[in-house]
């Protein structure tokens, strides 16, 4: 679970796109942490589009982990403005 989460971070700050295709396996992935870490990571970058990925998984989420890391990831957008 670590280090899962911390190499999916990892990729999630150095990433171009959430195109690329690490990123988005990581994204649709069935394994929370790695979701969770891809997307803590492309907030930390502030990626343009991350900000939509968030919003559509507090629409619906898959989990109580990855609902509160898309209502962390929100908060820490809004404040970094």
């Amino acid at each position: 679970m670590a280090y899962g989460f911390a190499a999916a971070r990892a990729l999630g700050m150095i990433a171009d796109d959430m195109q690329q295709n690490e990123i988005a396996r990581l994204l649709s992935s069935d394994n929370v942490w790695l979701r969770a870490g891809v997307l803590d990571g492309l907030v930390e970058r502030a990626g343009p589009a991350v900000s939509s990925e968030l919003r559509k998984i507090l629409a619906n989420p898959p989990s109580a982990i990855l609902e509160e890391e898309a209502r962390y990831g929100l908060k820490r957008l809004t404040t970094q403005k």
